[in-house]
Parts: C-alpha cells; sequence; structure tokens
C-alpha cells in the first residue's frame, strides 16, 4: 500500500501533467434592509484543477426549454481556499461562472471534489 508521500506525489504529477487553471470565488452577500438591496462581494483564487468535461442535462420541469451545465474540478486539499465568512462558492472555468453545487473531500487522495453546474 503506497504511503502517503508517494500518493501526494503521483497526485501532484497528475495536476502537472493534466491540470488547467480555474478561479475559485468565494462569494460573501450582505443585504441592507433600508434600500432592500443585496451586494456581493468576491474573492477570487486562481489555482490549477483536475476538471471533467462539462455536459448539458435537462433542466428538471422547465418541459425540454432549459438546460444545465454540469462537472467536476479537482483540487489539491492545500489549496482550498478557507470559506470564512463567505456564503456561497463559484468556480470560473472558460470564461463561465459556475456555482458549486457540492463539495466533497476525499482524505485519502489528498483531494477535493468541487461539483458546479449553471444554468444555460
Amino acid at each position: 500500500m503506497p504511503d502517503s508521500t508517494q500518493i501526494a506525489a503521483d497526485r501532484d504529477r497528475r495536476f502537472a501533467d493534466w491540470g488547467v487553471a480555474i478561479v475559485v470565488r468565494d462569494v460573501t452577500q450582505t443585504f441592507d434592509p433600508i434600500t432592500r438591496e443585496t451586494n456581493e462581494s468576491t474573492t477570487d483564487t486562481s489555482l490549477t484543477a483536475l476538471v471533467t468535461p462539462v455536459e448539458q442535462q435537462p433542466l428538471g420541469d422547465a418541459a425540454g426549454h432549459g438546460r444545465v451545465e454540469e462537472f467536476q474540478v479537482q483540487i489539491k486539499t492545500e489549496e482550498v481556499p478557507a470559506l470564512g465568512a463567505a456564503t456561497a462558492r463559484r468556480v470560473v472555468f472558460e470564461n463561465n461562472e459556475y456555482h458549486v453545487v457540492r463539495h466533497d473531500h476525499s482524505a485519502a487522495d489528498q483531494i477535493d471534489v468541487l461539483h458546479c453546474a449553471r444554468s444555460v
């Protein structure tokens, strides 16, 4: 069984060979009750990630009129930005912004997987 040093070395080689640039965008939203406006502030972190192909799926009950694009990004666990006060996380890939709808962590592989989606 490989030790954690070997796992990290193999993982790093995969990222060096196949990784692409993405931006992880943490979003903090505030609501002003007087003006009833919601404001967003963002913090961007540029990372190298392994990205699955973007797939289009029909959007639930939209009777074929809407579609959703979904994909996953794998990032090194130690590079995942701390969420802090952010209320949402998004990924910018190929000039499109996607919502992170799920975040999985694999301690054994030292990889986090962000499941991303956007309506098109």
